[in-house]
């Protein structure tokens, strides 16, 4: 009799122990709502740029939790939004450079015999000013919004990276959540200043002095508009390289010492805790688990706020690119070289504002997809 009734009791303590565990599974998505509803993550939501938060709402992204279930067709909306609404002026802009190329041809071609008057240098530079003051304007425009979109991710990320650190270490991950958060951390801040500080205005002299460059040829810049270009290349592929070679091998032996210790954990709580370890080891991996959905979540908004962030000055830069673009592949066509030269160089200045925007924007991007796959012990 006493032997039923122990195993009675340890029967209902396994039942009641085992309750809470399959409810951490099958209510993990409530547990996230209130975690997520708390005024820490509200203040972090409230940092997302206008621009992202106006797509996210769009989308019916009103808390947290929902911008994880953006979908491919929600990206595509998104994306063509954007383009109908800022495809206009650049058309418009590529309609004008045609003209002024024609006209171009046309006045060469008229003052073919007029060689020894100076007539078609006067032209050729009458018809570079007017493409300057045409671009000039938008140029500015891209160069500033790359300012504005670093500077507004740049304090998201400041309140982001360490509370979803935090997020990490609670979800069992100590060690990467601390490597993510010292690399990422300072890498974004250090990266974000540097290319305010110096990158931005670096871009604005390249511009004026590739402008220069071809409108007077014989000052002979051309040689050191390519050296800043390149310069500012090989830093943001470097640093870049060597970010994410550091970061991976530190992902790496962090997620290793995560795996054992979880594992040591779950351990010595099935083997010390007599008659009821087994449960609690189980419940155990049931918490992880939801801390590990968790997890999984607040990345993907951090994800998302960084893809509605720069995605509508990456498809406007993109838009401008490919204007003039277009209009130095008509000049050469056409063969109008002044303008041809011209425009190419303007057209390699928003070159480097793309690589600009997506070396910040995969620099936060590409490590937080690392540290949500990173291995999740159990």
């Amino acid at each position: 009799m006493k032997k039923t009734i122990q195993m009675i009791i340890m029967i209902l303590l396994s039942l009641f122990l085992m309750t809470p565990a399959f409810a951490a599974e099958t209510m993990g998505r409530e547990e996230a709502e209130r975690f997520l509803a708390g005024s820490e993550w509200q203040e972090i939501k409230d940092l997302v740029p206008e621009e992202a938060d106006k797509m996210a709402r769009e989308e019916g992204m009103e808390d947290v939790l929902d911008w994880s279930t953006l979908t491919a067709s929600g990206l595509l909306k998104q994306i063509g939004r954007v383009l109908k609404a800022e495809i206009a002026r650049p058309l418009r802009t590529l309609f004008s450079l045609v003209g002024i190329i024609i006209i171009s041809v046309l006045l060469q071609s008229v003052s073919s015999s007029f060689t020894q008057s100076g007539l078609p240098g006067i032209f050729s530079i009458i018809a570079s000013v007017f493409v300057v003051t045409l671009l000039l304007e938008p140029v500015l425009d891209s160069v500033l919004g790359v300012e504005n979109t670093i500077h507004e991710f740049s304090l998201f990320l400041a309140a982001y990276i360490p509370a979803f650190s935090g997020l990490v270490t609670s979800a069992g991950q100590p060690m990467t959540a601390a490597a993510y958060n010292v690399l990422l951390f300072g890498a974004c801040q250090v990266v974000g200043q540097m290319l305010r500080t110096f990158f931005v205005p670096l871009l604005s002299c390249y511009l004026s002095l590739a402008i220069v460059s071809e409108v007077s040829p014989k000052m002979g810049l051309s040689r050191m508009v390519a050296g800043i270009k390149t310069f500012i290349t090989w830093v943001l592929g470097f640093t870049m390289t060597v970010f994410f070679g550091i970061l991976t091998i530190q992902s790496v032996v962090a997620s290793g010492g995560d795996n054992i210790a979880v594992k040591t954990t779950k351990f010595f709580i099935a083997s010390f805790i007599p008659v009821v370890g087994g449960s609690l080891s189980d419940l155990f991996v049931a918490t992880h688990g939801c801390m590990q959905f968790l997890k999984g979540t607040v990345g993907a908004f951090g994800i998302v706020a960084a893809i509605f962030t720069f995605l509508p000055v990456l498809l406007k830069t993109t838009l401008w690119y490919l204007t003039v673009r277009c209009g130095s592949m008509i000049g050469a066509i056409f063969g109008v070289e002044e303008l041809e030269r011209l425009l190419k160089s303007i057209a390699s200045a928003y070159g480097v504002i793309l690589a600009i925007l997506i070396y910040y924007a995969l620099l936060f991007i590409i490590s937080t997809t690392l540290l949500i796959v990173a291995f999740k012990g159990g």
